[in-house]
């Protein structure tokens, strides 16, 4: 009800009081009237509500850090770095306890909270999740967001309590209310509430409660009257939104009647990116953008390259803890021991001490006993025991301390903190191997007992708990042990310890060194050298993906192993290049080289789009299928039609003082070539068309005064003298003039003849002489042609060149020949994008070769062949591409056009090879 209406029931009341009511029971009224319209009246225009929502932003502005070891000198603000976990309906009994849990791969919604929040009908939602999970973050947030106000909301006000902080007074008073509670958080600013002004929201339904940390309140009867208590507070406000959070094991001991279930989800690549780009900004907020950018990058480069480490960033405290780590303690995954160290204080009791919960054991004796379960499950060689055993370990390490904790009860508070899960019934394992073996290297190093590693340096089982007890201990007996051992396990540990390792005395790196830079021409040494390298590149995997693609100091190894090609790049890491053929002939001997019942094999597109944020920017991948190409990515080996045609447009600007010369010596050619066969067959009609169609053409080639040696040379064209031109320019002069002599001449015996037959005297002498004159003319002519330039050496292009020309010049169009040879001949029009298949354009081009047996194209064909084979299996590297390119084009084989470009492109550097492996292992 609003203020005026308030106003009318209290003026409503006075004139009935006043009509009906005794004035002695009046006079005991009016003070209550008059002290509840008071009440009213400052509820209604108290400005308490914006004071309160702003003391709810500065209570919640920083990223909560209480419990971390390790933290920088700045706390990041919480909308800075905030990413929303999101949530999904989940069964209470499904949700797993572990520190990493997610849900199943075919459990794809997420929800905001928002979409649980505000709408006409109220919700009582309990929000599930493992420890570190961001449940608590999310409320924190969640009341925030709502403080502001922004938008049409319901409900204004948002209620946070800590659950572990009012325990006893629940438990005290089951009959306390909501806002009784929130009054204890208020501190100072109590004093400006209004009377009832929260009990007054509440009934009207305008708050969101947000109850954090069911799972917090330590003993399982004051649990289940928490959340009985919740239960009553949620029907007597039910016009409001209720959220609880807590653990699985914490919820399922004591649930809440009516409550929506929710777990929360774990962060996806795209959000533990999003996730530590916004906390370097926030943390390094006075350095430039790009020093903040590069740190943030870093970091997530060395997470996808060490994948132990990728698979705890889901969780949002661990993520956290490793920016922290990186941050302020040096670069991952060199600090991988004293991170691992530093969770499992901060899960086991940092983070328990800095909410002040209870423990009846100390944090440190907390450490040991699963220092000791750890390294009793290594050396028993299992991930998980059953709970009789745990329990005996337990039971064991629990009787040289002096508590009265039993092993029933400590192996349920491990369990609550997530490091420990039971994984199915009755067996219980940590929740992460790494988990596992950074404790036993732990208990290992306190009790000096490193034998146990130097025995078992070829034991794969072994290998990561040596890699932790090195990084923070001597490795010299566990890298020496290695290299007496000198098989591939042990020599891949050892270079492993020396690189995580800060400490190795000299000697033992220089003999690591010889073994790496070893010059030596044994094939087996040389072998051992490369299967040690692959080993230790190939070791870490996401999923069945592993984790790095191959290198090119691996590839190499491989090259020299096998004489095989190198791939189309420069010496980069990771190879590039890389032909389907290649990938192929690598996985062989990958498999040859380690001797795997398993083996490797290419990945499917479906585990390498799982595992994309592994693939560098702009590579591209072989899979067991086809290339696999990142979204919106062209593939490497495309030649699209506007860039083919760019490219034979461009030789033919090259080209076309070659093409004219070879034009007008065509036209000579075949201009004497007729007057020598045509003069004395006496066939005018084909005399006449002849000479016709050589001066017509000769009339038309606009032929080049000089042409560029460099451009000869090039095409492999050898035209000869410099004077070349001009001597066909000469010899046509001569067949031109003996065609036009020789006509005269004929003319002159026609009319002689004519007048000898009327008895008329005919000149014999000047007959014979004009005879002559005409013989002498086609001779100097025929020689002229003869000593042309011509092409000499057989090449595809001169075949083409030369015969492709005649064609245009019986084409009839002397006046545009140019475009009828470019445009007609060659068919630009025709182009059509390709991709080209590099492993195929050998057998392409004897094919498209093989079809062309007879003519001028069977032999283009064949020279083009012998010189193109030996380029496209690599045997020698690609010269002359633009004749090799017309070629092509002459013979009408495009595809063959648009791989030598590619070849080209890719030689220039115009187009950057991409395709690269990754290997996989089931």
């Amino acid at each position: 009800m609003d203020l005026w209406g308030w106003l009318l029931l209290s003026a409503v009341t006075v004139g009935a009081a006043l009509l009906f009511v005794p004035k002695e029971l009046w006079k005991r009224w009016r003070a209550r009237l008059v002290e509840h319209t008071d009440q009213v009246l400052r509820r209604r225009v108290t400005r308490f509500g914006r004071r309160y929502r702003e003391f709810v932003r500065d209570s919640l502005r920083f990223v909560d850090l209480k419990g971390l070891a390790t933290v920088g000198y700045r706390t990041p603000e919480l909308d800075e770095v905030f990413v929303d976990v999101s949530l999904a309906y989940r069964a209470p009994h499904q949700v797993s306890e572990s520190v990493l849990a997610d849900l199943p791969a075919d459990v794809t919604h997420r929800h905001p909270i928002g979409h649980f929040l505000d709408r006409d009908q109220a919700v009582v939602l309990a929000v599930i999740g493992a420890p570190g999970s961001g449940k608590t973050t999310l409320l924190r947030h969640t009341a925030r967001t709502i403080s502001r106000g922004r938008g049409r909301r319901k409900r204004t006000v948002p209620i946070l309590l800590y659950l572990r902080d009012h325990v006893s007074a629940i438990v005290g008073d089951r009959e306390i209310s909501v806002p009784a509670l929130v009054r204890r958080t208020l501190g100072d600013y109590r004093r400006f509430e209004p009377p009832g002004w929260f009990e007054q929201r509440l009934r009207d339904g305008d708050c969101v409660v947000l109850l954090d940390g069911l799972d917090e309140v330590s003993r399982q009867e004051d649990r289940r009257a928490v959340a009985d208590w919740v239960e009553g507070q949620a029907k007597q406000y039910a016009k409001n939104d209720f959220v609880i959070t807590s653990r699985p094991r914490g919820f399922r001991s004591a649930g809440i009647e009516g409550a929506v279930v929710v777990q929360v989800r774990g962060f996806t690549d795209e959000q533990v990116t999003r996730f530590v780009r916004a906390w370097y900004r926030a943390v390094e907020r006075d350095a430039p953008e790009e020093q903040r950018l590069a740190g943030a990058e870093d970091l997530l480069r060395r997470l996808h390259h060490a994948p132990g480490l990728a698979e705890l960033t889901a969780n949002p405290l661990l993520l956290t803890m490793v920016a922290n780590v990186h941050r302020y303690r040096g670069a991952l995954p060199g600090s991988r021991a004293e991170l691992y160290s530093e969770i499992c204080q901060v899960m086991l009791w940092r983070r328990q001490e800095a909410k002040k919960l209870p423990s009846d054991l100390r944090s440190d004796r907390k450490e040991t006993l699963l220092r000791g379960l750890a390294f009793t499950m290594m050396r028993e060689r299992v991930r998980d025991l059953p709970r009789k055993e745990v329990v005996n370990t337990l039971k064991a390490a629990l009787s040289r301390m002096a508590t009265d904790v039993t092993a029933d009860a400590f192996l349920t508070e491990v369990c609550s903190y997530g490091l420990i899960v039971e994984r199915e019934s009755g067996l219980f394992c940590f929740a992460h191997l790494t988990f596992q073996e950074s404790l036993a290297a732990a208990y290992i190093r306190d009790k000096g007992i490193a034998d146990i590693l130097t025995s078992a340096v070829d034991d794969l089982w072994w290998r990561e708990t040596s890699l932790l007890y090195a990084a923070q201990s001597d490795a010299d007996p566990i890298v020496e042990a290695c290299l007496r051992s000198g098989t591939v396990n042990a020599l891949s540990l050892a270079f492993d310890c020396a690189e995580q390792s800060s400490d190795l005395a000299p000697g033992l790196r220089s003999r690591l060194e010889r073994f790496l830079s070893g010059d030596d021409d044994d094939p087996g040494r040389r072998r051992l050298r490369a299967t040690v390298q692959l080993v230790r590149h190939l070791r870490d995997r996401v999923g069945p993906v592993c984790a790095r693609p191959i290198s090119a100091g691996i590839y190499e190894l491989f090259l020299a192993d096998t004489g095989n090609p190198y791939p189309d790049s420069d010496d980069t890491d990771p190879v590039a290049g890389v032909r389907a053929g290649d990938a192929a002939a690598f996985l062989r001997w990958v498999n040859t080289v380690i001797e795997d019942e398993s083996g490797y094999r290419l990945p499917t597109p479906a585990e390498v789009t799982a595992a994309r944020r592994l693939v560098p920017a702009g590579r591209t991948v072989w899979t067991s299928s086809d290339l696999w190409l990142p979204p919106g990515t062209e593939h490497p080996n495309a030649v699209d039609a506007a860039t083919l045609r760019r490219y034979v447009d461009d030789d033919l600007d090259r080209l076309e003082p070659i093409l004219r010369f070879l034009m007008v010596r065509k036209v000579v050619e075949v201009a004497a070539d007729h007057v020598h066969q045509h003069v004395n067959a006496g066939s005018r009609i084909e005399y006449d068309t002849v000479l016709a169609r050589c001066g017509s053409w000769a009339r038309h080639l606009d032929y080049p005064q000089d042409l560029d040696p460099e451009l000869v040379t090039t095409l492999a064209i050898p035209l000869g003298r410099g004077t070349g031109i001009s001597d066909a320019h000469r010899a046509l002069t001569f067949v031109l003039e003996a065609q036009e002599a020789t006509r005269a001449a004929e003319k002159k015996m026609m009319r002689q003849e004519a007048n000898d037959a009327q008895d008329v005297p005919v000149d014999r002498e000047r007959l014979t002489e004009l005879r002559q004159d005409v013989w002498t003319r086609r001779g100097k002519a025929h020689d002229l042609v003869k000593r042309l330039p011509t092409l000499v050496d057989p090449s595809p292009m001169g075949e083409v060149l030369d015969s492709a020309l005649e064609a245009a010049f019986r084409s009839k169009e002397p006046e545009n020949w140019f475009n009828t040879f470019c445009h007609r001949f060659l068919e630009l029009s025709s182009f059509r994008d390709t991709v080209v298949a590099l492993d195929s354009l050998a057998r392409q081009l004897t094919e498209g070769t093989w079809n062309l047996a007879s003519g001028w194209e069977g032999r283009a064909a064949q020279r083009l062949h012998e010189i193109a084979l030996p380029m496209f299996e690599r045997r020698r590297p690609l010269t002359d591409p633009d004749a090799l390119r017309f070629a092509a084009m002459c013979l009408r084989l495009p595809e063959i056009a648009a791989g030598i470009t590619l070849l080209e492109r890719r030689m220039t550097g115009e187009a950057q090879p991409t395709e690269t492996i990754f290997l996989a292992k089931d």
